[in-house]
C-alpha cells in the first residue's frame, strides 16, 4: 500500500508534509526512490529541509533524474528555494553531478549566489568525501 499510487497518480512519500510521516512510511517499507510518474521521486516533492535529509538518510538517491533531466537539487536551485537546496548539500549531495542543464554548482552560480558561495569550495572535492555521502 505504501508504494502504490493513489487516484491522482501520487505515492504517499510524494505528498507527505512532515518528517514524522516520512518516518512512518519508511518504517512501513515505502521506497524513497520510486518515481511519481515522470515528475521524479519523493525528493522532488519534499516541502522542507528536514524531509529532504530524512529521505536521503533512508536511501533516496539525490542525483536521480526526472523526465526533464533535472535532479531534485537542480530543480530547487532553479526555483530559488535555498533552504531545500542547502539541505541537499548538507546531506552530501554531489554538487558536481552533471545533468543536461548543468551541475548544481553551475546553476547555483546564476540562480542562488549565496548557495554558490557555500558550495563552490566543495567543487574540487570528490563526492565520496562530502559529509553524509553514501558510496554506491
Amino acid at each position: 500500500v505504501v508504494n502504490q499510487f493513489n487516484a491522482d497518480g501520487d505515492l504517499p512519500l510524494c505528498v507527505v508534509g512532515s518528517v514524522s510521516m516520512v518516518d512512518l512510511l519508511i518504517a512501513a517499507n515505502a521506497d524513497p526512490n520510486k518515481h511519481c510518474e515522470e515528475d521524479g521521486g519523493p525528493l522532488f516533492f519534499a516541502s522542507e529541509p528536514g524531509i529532504i535529509k530524512r529521505l536521503i538518510s533512508a536511501g533516496a538517491h539525490p542525483n536521480a533524474l526526472n523526465a526533464e533531466g533535472h535532479t531534485a537539487l537542480t530543480s530547487f536551485i532553479e526555483d530559488g528555494i535555498e533552504d531545500c537546496a542547502r539541505a541537499f548539500v548538507e546531506a552530501g549531495a554531489d554538487v558536481n553531478f552533471q545533468t543536461e542543464h548543468g551541475s548544481a554548482l553551475d546553476l547555483a552560480r546564476t540562480h542562488l549566489p549565496s548557495l554558490y558561495a557555500l558550495v563552490s569550495p566543495m567543487a574540487d572535492i570528490p563526492p565520496y568525501l562530502h559529509k553524509g555521502h553514501q558510496q554506491e
